[in-house]
């Protein structure tokens, strides 16, 4: 016998950091993976409006952390056929990056 039950937490963006850096490298990538599933629903073109408001909220050292992974993924690892490759970083002028 089996039972599902469901709860819920409140977890504050510091402590679900710490969290996921404890995580080994195979839940982080399921962890951005999933949340690239969640962005496809944001009404807003799955997100992009989103990552505008992050980044003019987000801090040098998040900028800096979130540039240096895109950027192993965009040297090492990203199919340049993958859908929006590049699509919205070239849509704006380098000056907001």
């Amino acid at each position: 016998m089996s039972y599902k039950t469901q709860i819920e937490i409140d977890i504050s963006p510091v402590e679900l950091a710490k969290v996921f850096s404890q995580y080994g490298s195979d839940e982080q990538a399921l962890f951005f993976s999933t949340v690239a599933e969640e962005f496809k629903n944001f009404p807003s073109c799955g997100g992009d409006m989103q990552f505008v408001y992050m980044a003019k909220d987000m801090g040098v050292k998040g900028k800096n952390w979130i540039y240096t992974l895109a950027n192993y993924l965009k040297t090492k690892h990203i199919d340049v056929n993958a859908p929006k490759f590049d699509m919205l970083s070239k849509s704006y002028p380098e000056q907001l990056l």
